[in-house]
């Protein structure tokens, strides 16, 4: 049985339209199927939640982008098995970028039907000082890109841009604004629980399974999603111009040797920093400002998805 969760909202209103085009391919077929929209925020994690419960074969399609993928593995059961078929709509698609998935809905619909074997996931983990426990499947980021996810959440111009089908100008708008104004902060980092790294003037750290976030930007160029690591990017920049030259060298994915920038490897990152800070799943921003939180991976613990 294929049940499938659908954001109608996703790549900017378009969502709706191309589950049309899926939902003919299917009854075009015989094929049957369920099928529910999502209609809000947590819809997704609770609608995946339910059907991990139950034991019978079956499996679950996503169609959306990499926040409603983040909301179905959220709700799955640690110990179900459920195979995961996705058809990427969003606008970023990073996931489906790092996997070399099927970007055209009608062909990964027809690699899901036709068995394309299914490929095993790393996914991360992201734990609060409150002791809630969040999974994420692509990045987690703290400070700039952070910022620019918390903002865009109820922008009037990402309202605008998505009305006019245009949802990725309003990231850009927003993100030009927060390079002059996000303010830097200073912490500590632990790697491992061996090596404590002081941070100066953090401007943004970010948490990878997969190499690219934000639509495209490879943050973490050699992050592998079946190596049980965590990749981290961490960029100390004070000044205007420094973190301008930087986000440009990362277009260009020339950052690496940019002075500021450091990449570390692990499997457990510890962050304290003096003042708190906006953070991000998966483009996803749900929480309150943090100053003190954890990353880890997850080397032994997989989701299997097909696409």
């Amino acid at each position: 049985m294929y049940y499938f969760i659908i954001n109608p909202s996703s790549r900017s209103g378009k969502g709706m339209a191309l589950w049309k085009e899926i939902q003919t391919e299917l009854n075009r077929h015989n094929i049957s199927y369920q099928a529910i929209h999502t209609t809000g925020s947590g819809h997704a994690t609770k609608l995946s939640h339910h059907l991990s419960l139950d034991s019978r074969k079956k499996m679950l399609i996503v169609l959306g982008g990499d926040g409603t993928l983040h909301e179905v593995i959220n709700g799955l059961s640690p110990s179900s098995s459920l195979a995961l078929g996705y058809i990427p709509t969003g606008s970023s698609n990073d996931l489906a970028r790092s996997l070399k998935l099927e970007s055209k809905p009608l062909k990964a619909l027809s690699n899901i039907l036709s068995g394309v074997p299914l490929r095993q996931v790393d996914y991360g983990t992201l734990s609060l000082s409150d002791g809630s426990i969040h999974r994420f499947v692509v990045s987690c980021g703290i400070g700039f890109d952070a910022s620019i996810c918390a903002e865009s959440v109820d922008s009037p111009i990402k309202k605008l841009c998505n009305f006019l089908h245009l949802g990725k100008l309003s990231y850009i708008a927003i993100g030009i604004k927060h390079i002059f104004t996000q303010k830097g902060c200073d912490g500590t980092l632990v790697l491992d629980d061996r090596e404590t790294i002081p941070l100066k003037n953090l401007f943004f750290a970010s948490s990878h399974i997969h190499p690219f976030e934000g639509g495209g930007l490879a943050f973490c160029p050699n992050a592998d999603y079946k190596d049980g690591a965590l990749d981290l990017c961490v960029v100390e920049a004070k000044w205007i111009p420094k973190r301008l030259f930087i986000l440009i060298c990362a277009l260009l994915k020339k950052h690496e040797s940019c002075k500021g920038v450091h990449i570390y490897r692990c499997q457990k990152a510890v962050f304290h920093l003096d003042k708190p800070l906006f953070l991000h799943t998966d483009g996803e921003s749900k929480y309150e400002k943090t100053a003190d939180f954890t990353v880890s991976s997850s080397p032994t613990d997989h989701y299997q998805i097909i696409g």
